[in-house]
């Protein structure tokens, strides 16, 4: 089972591997990759609040809720908006 730190460590990774390719300005923006990014902010957003840091769960949390409402996604709209709820809890 992964902990919270491996994780992080994993999305990090990722991450910095998006930034230095010079494709992720076109994988962020594509219609395609809406859920995915929606998915991601949703995945961050559990993270940091696993990890303690609770306004960067917030931000990616709502980032999230936003992106699912958009693309009316309701399988996983109360799953983020639950996971606000329990950051804003805290």
């Amino acid at each position: 089972m992964w902990d919270a730190r491996g994780i992080y460590n994993v999305v990090q990774s990722v991450l910095r591997f998006l930034v230095r390719s010079a494709r992720s300005p076109c994988i962020v923006t594509r219609q395609t990759s809406r859920p995915l990014q929606a998915h991601c902010h949703h995945g961050l957003g559990r993270l940091y609040h696993q990890t303690g840091r609770a306004e960067p769960a917030r931000t990616a949390l709502s980032a999230a809720i936003d992106l699912y409402r958009a693309m009316n996604m309701t399988l996983w709209l109360p799953q983020a908006e639950a996971a606000l709820a329990q950051v804003e809890g805290q």
